[in-house]
């Protein structure tokens, strides 16, 4: 299947689950951490930390409403990214061709429910930002950490999302510093990437005690300072939170998860999709990606 046409056919919510519950990322090897880190401790810290695999989807049987939403480019400025329902961006073909993901099981996700193409996932079940170089990923060019493994690939436009498994950590501060670094790190390697930073979506307080959406609100603030600051034309910051919160229980919205409170159900990316091309709209991505390609 063409995945710009799997991007507008959902796949169904309960073979999605089966698959997120069996695939968390592209093929990966776990590299061998330092004799220092394989200690009890370490072991300890990796299962209390991590987020759990996705259970069985909720049904949904109504389309949520969509609040408004308003985010914060990398210049400062606000763009209303509100969603009327059915809108889609008149570029989204074009998005859609170049996009890549990196970032954890819930961002594989994007693959698991048909939207982006198992050779433009760089993902993983379990990885964090501050984990990241404990894990290896296969590309046609050799296997590499995450940064090494986006550089082969080389791609134009990159969304990444990571988080969940890092916010039981306790410090958001050292959390954005160490993604403005990882961002920087890649446009280094890839110098005419334009990269997507998504802040970490929230749970469902009724399902889950994971995590609390007040502790992944105080990682998104540090997050969205920190990469705003940097006033970087390549690097932009997407409220990913906002679209798919309820904003009377700042919870995640009600059919948002596929049945464990932390993972999302299919619709949400169908959101994240249409937000993000909106957004990108408002932006000079588009042409960058052009004038790299010469077809501008």
């Amino acid at each position: 299947m063409d995945h710009r046409s799997s991007f507008i056919t959902k796949l169904t919510a309960a073979a999605a689950s089966v698959a997120l519950m069996t695939s968390c990322g592209t093929t990966v090897k776990e590299a061998s951490t330092p004799a220092v880190e394989q200690t009890t401790e370490a072991v300890t810290t990796t299962v209390t930390t991590t987020a759990p695999p996705a259970t069985a989807p909720s049904v949904i049987t109504t389309a949520p409403q969509k609040p408004s939403i308003v985010v914060t480019d990398s210049s400062g400025n606000a763009i209303d990214q509100t969603l009327p329902k059915g809108s889609t961006s008149p570029n989204t073909s074009f998005y859609q061709d170049h996009l890549y993901v990196t970032g954890d099981s819930i961002c594989h996700g994007f693959n698991v429910f048909g939207f982006v193409p198992e050779d433009h996932c760089i993902t993983q079940g379990s990885v964090s930002m501050w984990n990241r170089d404990y894990f290896y990923f296969d590309t046609p060019y050799g296997s590499y950490q995450m940064v090494d493994a986006i550089a082969a690939l080389k791609p134009k436009l990159l969304y990444m999302s990571l988080g969940m498994n890092d916010v039981n950590m306790g410090d958001p501060q050292a959390y954005a510093d160490r993604y403005a670094e990882t961002a920087l790190d890649i446009i280094g390697k890839v110098p005419d990437i334009n990269i997507v930073i998504a802040s970490i979506t929230p749970i469902d307080a009724t399902v889950t005690d994971f995590t609390s959406n007040d502790t992944i609100r105080s990682y998104n603030a540090a997050l969205k300072d920190k990469i705003t600051g940097l006033k970087n034309d390549r690097i932009f910051f997407f409220d990913a939170y906002s679209v798919i919160v309820d904003p009377a229980t700042q919870s995640m919205r009600a059919g948002g998860t596929s049945g464990d409170g932390i993972h999302l159900s299919t619709e949400c990316y169908t959101d994240f999709l249409n937000a993000l091309y909106m957004f990108l709209d408002k932006t000079d991505v588009m042409a960058n990606i052009q004038a790299a390609e010469g077809t501008a």
